[in-house]
């Protein structure tokens, strides 16, 4: 703190006072205290005062020296008040003078006054005062709000107060890191009335903006700030708030108010409507480097939301992701994901399940997810539980839009970004690109138009005189910028990258342009044409400037920079802005550039003119779609063609990722034409150009119509009539069609919508079992009251999986009534009974069995023990299946597989199936598993219809009927699951590749 240059102001005085004391003032509040007076007058004399600044949160002030008298000669009191200003500049002002007398026993001695908020307390007396602001209102109290970020992205967040139906104050927050609170300093003050003069409640309302990408495909909304669900949310502030500082806190669920006197929470109101986010990093699993990433999202049956991260090193993870979800009451889907994953050596995977079911839950809004990806898996751990697809080798893509490592520079042709750094990762509203730097290289925006200025000691990208129309973040550095081109040339050794600068740095500090690349580590990286000699040497090939570890081609406006090439010495340009649209002018050269056909370079320029006062993003990005097709550009190329004698190297367009396949298209086509080669690519997706595609849903070949036929046909001989005249349980006569039950309600519980043909059997197959328990219903009725009943209540068990079809049935609630004494030992089939009938221990009954038999698996490889494992995964799946799947299991169960199958046909189906259920991947032996059970399946059929050729008589079909029921059940959960189609089509991969067309054939 620092005290005035006069501290003690007094009158002069009439007597000589007797004794004195020294006051203090200590600031009990949290915040700093702008300035602070201290006010004395004793009797009817001259008041005096201090005056210190800057008193900081608990600090004290330095003594204040007061007079005053004491005994005899004592004449009247000491009078006492205080001002002082808050970091907002809000006054607080004594309503009165405070009375509080100095005794004998002060003299020489400290006291000390006390500030807590608006109220003012002494150590030597029991009086106070409440101070009150000086303007009107006249509030009587005030708190301060600090911002808690605990997402993992930084925020920035706006605050709205209001009292009663006063004014509205708000206070906003420059973004605030991840996992951290704004300071004292930075505290929103609030004000509010307390006690008799309360008139109202206190409301509150949150508005905040993520510093992340938006969606690919909703660009236009360019993730604005978003607000809590309810407005005007109500959180009272009381007395024994005043003076403290409170947290408003976000996280993926919400806001919190976390006022010490009482919190409240409310949702959020998301851009698209939801009341909750996730936030998502992709983890590289694979050995080499991810180019790019893409994930998509669907909640429910809404939009599915895309996003693209890039250049994610092996081991490493992408920069975050978000998505919106609802919870609560008003949840009313699931999640579903995909993901595409393109590596820098040519690979492209993708999750084998499309629309993968994965459902957030309310723990992953507040602790942020990893989802891995790799060869053979994409695993989303959540917090609420983890899920697991496979991945499938999808083919080959080029990366490199056509170009030719081994052709000279000037004999390929490059996707110009204008502006690149104007893009909404970097945080521009006013943007020009979508994806951030990292992601437009690795997508082929190989050349970067760079704008730069001096500002603030350093050389910046930014609009002239408009950098505050990043409405989030600060200007990016030069230097930032260059970091990340390195870290793509040290990715791949592939495709050089160019920047071209548009100069606009003074003379005097031309030497910080360098500075950036020296401090970026890349000045060592740079081509320089007139050091090379382009003129007498000709271009390098584009892999010798990896040979010569100069991949950074840099070329500036500026033709008396001292570091650089002067870009029109060596490239050639059209005009820019709207007139490089209109055919009419959109091939003249601009005023700097010589005629189009003067260098071995060219340039075309492809964008609107850019102002702010007509800036519209939406329409902006709907134009794009429309400038950047590649019937336009390829028209464009042709023209030039036509009039030069030459075909561009660059197309520099605004939004050149809009739509999506514009300026890749053109870049094939101007690579054929500049290479005299035919380049055949299948189509572009996610940005990428796929040259070969495998069909991985056609792999497993089979017909499943043959595999289930015997089943439709033997219906009558598996679903007996039961024969009252048979000696023994009922029981006996039926456990062909419990096992036929639990096999299709199995597969019922765990197919997926959209898998028609397995779907198709399902619905039928249901109908006629339902149809067949109603009939023998009274049969099993009068068994539950025979002397077998306890036994003959294990036909009960299909009357309880078809209940949940939607049929009504007697036999249900008279197991239902039993089922509270039901025993849940003894063997699998009774468990699983119990637990039907609502016995609550029999789920955990089957789970500690499980894990017991996982146990002695180690040593005991009985297969009874195996068929043990099997029954109570399956049982389990009935009871709880959100525990399944289990990941941990996979191993065990692919290890039991090789072990099994090719001895135990039976178990392994079941096994097979349990693989599924457990979250088990496409894995090799999971595929092997298939086929081994397909051609044990096969020959079963075949030998059979050999033999018998009606089919009705097969040898040892009573022993035969659980196989056949578990090989079904198998070949079932794997289309269920892994989304095969067991058909008898080709496997092989789709490779009819579509050319890029001339321009007199461009419209598809």
């Amino acid at each position: 703190m620092t005290v005035d240059d006069h501290p003690y102001h007094t009158v002069e005085r009439a007597l000589v006072y007797t004794n004195t004391a020294y006051a203090v003032v200590k600031n009990n509040t949290g915040i700093t205290l702008k300035s602070l007076t201290l006010h004395h007058q004793y009797s009817s004399d001259g008041p005096s005062s201090t005056t210190w600044s800057l008193v900081g949160p608990g600090a004290t002030t330095t003594p204040m020296t007061v007079y005053y008298n004491t005994g005899f000669i004592r004449t009247g009191q000491d009078y006492w008040w205080v001002e002082y200003t808050l970091p907002d500049g809000s006054e607080w002002v004594s309503p009165q003078h405070l009375k509080a007398t100095l005794k004998k026993e002060n003299d020489g001695k400290r006291v000390t006054w006390i500030i807590t908020g608006s109220m003012l307390t002494g150590s030597f007396t029991e009086d106070g005062m409440q101070l009150t602001m000086s303007a009107e209102p006249k509030y009587n109290a005030w708190a301060a709000v600090a911002f808690r970020n605990d997402l993992p992205v930084a925020v920035s967040a706006t605050l709205e107060h209001q009292y009663s139906s006063d004014q509205v104050y708000d206070h906003r927050w420059s973004p605030v890191p991840p996992d951290s609170t704004t300071g004292a300093d930075q505290a929103f003050i609030v004000y509010f009335n307390t006690g008799m003069i309360r008139t109202g409640l206190d409301y509150w309302n949150l508005s905040i903006q993520l510093d992340i990408p938006p969606y690919d495909n909703a660009p236009a909304e360019a993730f604005a700030p978003f607000t809590n669900a309810s407005r005007n949310t109500r959180c009272t502030l009381q007395g024994s708030d005043n003076g403290k500082t409170h947290t408003v806190i976000v996280d993926g669920r919400g806001m919190i108010l976390n006022i010490a006197s009482g919190w409240v929470m409310d949702q959020w109101r998301t851009w698209n409507g939801y009341n909750t986010l996730a936030l998502i990093q992709i983890r590289n699993d694979f050995a080499s480097t991810i180019s790019t990433v893409v994930l998509t999202h669907r909640y429910s049956d809404d939009t599915t939301w895309r996003q693209t991260r890039a250049l994610i090193p092996a081991g490493g993870h992408s920069p975050w992701m978000v998505v919106e979800y609802n919870i609560g009451y008003i949840r009313t889907g699931l999640d579903y994901w995909n993901v595409w994953v393109y590596l820098e050596n040519g690979e492209w995977y993708q999750n084998h399940r499309a629309d993968k079911e994965c459902m957030l839950g309310t723990e992953d809004a507040v602790t942020p997810s990893t989802f891995s990806v790799s060869t053979d898996k994409f695993r989303l751990d959540l917090a609420s539980g983890s899920c697991q697809d496979s991945m499938d080798d999808k083919g080959r893509f080029a990366p490199a839009g056509g170009r030719d490592a081994n052709k000279p520079y000037n004999e390929n042709a490059f996707i110009g970004s204008h502006n690149a750094y104007a893009n909404f990762a970097n945080g521009f509203w006013y943007a020009q690109q979508t994806g951030s730097i990292e992601t437009q290289l690795a997508l082929g925006a190989t050349t970067l138009l760079l704008d730069i200025w001096y500002y603030d000691g350093d050389i910046y990208l930014k609009h002239e005189d408009i950098g505050l129309l990043q409405p989030f973040v600060s200007n990016q550095p030069l230097s930032a910028a260059l970091a990340a081109i390195r870290g793509y040339l040290t990715m791949q050794s592939r495709d050089p990258v160019t920047i071209i600068f548009e100069d606009h740095v003074d003379e005097e500090y031309q030497n910080l342009i360098k500075q950036a690349f020296l401090t970026s580590d890349t000045w060592g990286m740079v081509f320089n044409p007139n050091t090379y000699d382009v003129d007498q040497n000709g271009w390098p090939t584009l892999a010798g400037f990896f040979e010569m570890q100069q991949p950074l081609i840099v070329m500036t406006s500026n033709q008396q920079s001292p570091d650089f090439a002067y870009q029109w010495a060596y490239m050639s340009e059209n005009v820019y802005g709207d007139a490089s649209l209109d055919p009419a002018t959109w091939l003249n050269p601009r005023c700097e550039s010589q005629p189009l056909n003067q260098f071995a370079l060219c340039a075309l320029n492809h964008f609107t003119t850019w102002t702010v006062s007509g800036f519209t993003l939406s329409a902006w990005i709907d134009r794009s779609s429309t400038d950047n097709a590649t019937t336009l550009l390829t028209t464009m190329t042709d023209a030039c063609h036509n009039r030069w004698k030459r075909y561009p190297n660059y197309i520099n367009a605004d939004f050149w990722e809009v739509p999506p396949d514009g300026l890749i298209d053109t870049m094939f086509y101007l690579n054929q034409k500049l290479q005299n080669i035919t380049l055949p690519i299948i189509r572009v997706e996610n940005g990428r150009a796929i040259l070969e595609e495998t069909d991985h849903s056609r792999l497993l070949r089979g017909d499943w119509d043959r595999a289930t036929r015997w089943i439709d046909r033997h219906l009558d001989r598996i679903c007996v009539r039961p024969d009252p005249d048979q000696h023994g349980p009922i029981a006996h006569q039926l456990v062909d069609m419990v096992n036929l039950s639990l096999i299709v309600s199995t597969l019922h519980a765990a197919l997926p919508s959209g898998e028609t043909v397995v779907q198709d059997w399902l619905q039928r197959t249901v109908r006629e079992l339902a149809r067949y328990l109603l009939d023998i219903e009274p049969a099993v009725l009068r068994a539950l009251d025979g002397g077998a009943a306890a036994f003959d209540e294990l036909c009960c068990i299909p009357y309880l999986l078809f209940e949940r079809s939607g049929t009504t049935f007697e036999v249900t609630d008279v197991v239902r009534a039993r089922a509270r004494d039901m025993s849940v030992s003894g063997d699998h089939d009774r468990i699983l009974l119990a637990g039907l009938a609502g016995n609550s221990d029999a789920a955990p009954q089957l789970t500690h069995r499980l894990v017991g038999t996982r146990a002695d698996l180690v040593e005991d490889r009985r297969t009874s023990r195996i068929y043990d494992l099997t029954h109570e995964i399956l049982y389990r799946f009935h009871l709880e299946p959100r525990l399944i799947p289990e990941p941990s299991i996979t191993g065990e169960l692919e290890s039991l597989l090789d072990e099994v199958l090719p001895v135990n046909a039976d178990l392994g189906a079941e096994l097979l199936a349990c693989h599924w259920l457990t979250g088990g991947p496409v894995s090799p032996a999971a595929r092997t598993a298939v086929e081994r059970l397909k051609a044990v399946n096969e020959a079963l059929q075949a030998r059979c219809e050999t033999d018998h050729k009606d089919g009705r008589h097969c040898p040892l079909f009573k022993d035969q009927i659980h196989n056949r029921l578990t090989m079904v059940l198998g070949l079932g959960m794997t289309l269920a699951v892994a989304g095969e189609v067991l058909d008898t089509s080709s496997d092989r991969t789709t490779e009819a590749a579509r050319h890029i067309p001339a321009s007199n054939d461009l419209a598809r």
